[in-house]
């Protein structure tokens, strides 16, 4: 699949599991996951291109990003032990 979106990849995950996973450590953090990449699914783009944009207010993202890659580490580490 070649693509940044955010929520075409997660969907695109075929697992299952790893969803849940990914979602009830997302929403330990009082966040819902399918908010976060429906708003930001174009996140990788709107960072790379942003200096096209002066109106683009990125600094929103960085919590919520944060948040994601820290689920993401967390279960990645997890799958080592």
């Amino acid at each position: 699949m070649k693509t940044h979106d955010l929520l075409k990849l997660f969907k695109n995950l075929g697992n299952d599991k790893i969803k849940d996973v990914l979602q009830k450590s997302f929403e330990e953090q009082g966040k819902k996951l399918s908010d976060f990449l429906e708003q930001h699914k174009n996140l990788f783009i709107d960072f790379r291109y942003a200096f096209e944009d002066n109106d683009k207010q990125l600094g929103v993202f960085s919590t919520d990003l944060g948040v994601f890659a820290n689920c993401l580490r967390d279960y990645c580490l997890a799958l080592k032990s």
